[in-house]
């Protein structure tokens, strides 16, 4: 009688320890989680400041928590009249009480790039460093100004002074290299300061293959892309570079368009939901732009045909 008492009181202490345990991970993951989500209410956005009447200075700061401790974030400024000299930078930073700095060799000088972010209540401080800091930016453009959160929703991507467009999610810098998968074509450092590398791969689109190759004796060029994970509209944001008159969103339905005087003419079709064809059709050829949905990838082909 006694032992079966033991062996109850064993039992029950066993249930009490591990329901403790599990009440313990489930608080530690609950506080994980609402660490990120206050991360990301406390300091993701849009800021902005300046730029009140034409030609005064001003900038933009799109900042994205990549997690409860550190940001990702770009920066652009603008002296204003009437040099209009600007600047950007983008990076990672560590916060911690509000607070954080971000340093960074360039190869522009001898010295580093030092900057200071100080976030309060919708507002963020940055501050470039005044001694001999050197982040690249235009002759006369100094950051040391109070940015306004203008807009609290988390930026997805942002779009280079160079008209590139680069997404948050897949932020890499630019000192990383792609990784070769499955025999398809390598895209690393070296590649990407060749002039006949395509913008498209600009992106940095973390895992993104490419090819080309060429038909007709050279008339005809055809590059082939694949953006794992991506949306078509991710795509198409990256490779409506191509053309400053292609739409800025992808329309809901077929369309034809002609700009430059009716010299060109757009055309979307598609042949499917998840399959659209563009035609941009120029006095000395024709450029096809093909981008289609797969499971778990976007393709994009781009073909430069010659009259």
């Amino acid at each position: 009688m006694n032992n079966r008492k033991t062996l109850l009181l064993v039992f029950f202490l066993a249930l009490i320890t591990s329901s403790c345990k599990q009440k313990a991970k489930v608080t530690a993951m609950s506080q994980t989680q609402t660490d990120t989500l206050s991360t990301q209410l406390t300091y993701g956005g849009t800021y902005t400041f300046g730029g009140n009447s034409e030609g005064d200075p001003n900038g933009i700061a799109y900042i994205y928590p990549e997690n409860d401790s550190t940001l990702l974030f770009y920066l652009n400024v603008s002296k204003g009249a009437p040099s209009y000299n600007c600047g950007e930078i983008d990076g990672r930073i560590t916060v911690k009480d509000g607070r954080a700095t971000f340093r960074q060799d360039f190869d522009y000088g001898d010295d580093d790039c030092l900057l200071y972010f100080e976030f309060t209540y919708n507002a963020v401080t940055i501050i470039e460093d005044e001694k001999d800091c050197q982040c690249g930016f235009g002759g006369g453009v100094y950051i040391n100004d109070i940015f306004q959160r203008t807009n609290s929703e988390i930026p997805q991507y942002y779009t280079t002074l160079s008209n590139d467009t680069i997404f948050f999610g897949q932020w890499q810098t630019i000192n990383d290299n792609s990784v070769q998968e499955n025999d398809e074509t390598i895209i690393r450092e070296e590649d990407l300061a060749n002039d006949d590398v395509n913008f498209l791969i600009d992106s940095y689109w973390e895992g993104l293959t490419y090819e080309q190759y060429q038909e007709d004796d050279g008339y005809t060029t055809i590059q082939k892309y694949n953006f794992p994970g991506a949306t078509m509209q991710q795509v198409y944001t990256i490779a409506k570079q191509i053309d400053t008159h292609l739409k800025n969103e992808l329309p809901d339905k077929d369309l034809k368009y002609t700009e430059d005087d009716g010299n060109i003419t757009l055309t979307y079709q598609y042949k499917t939901p998840e399959n659209l064809h563009i035609e941009l059709e120029y006095p000395g050829g024709t450029t096809y732009m093909d981008i289609i949905k797969k499971e778990s990838s976007t393709l994009a082909k781009i073909t430069f045909a010659a009259d």
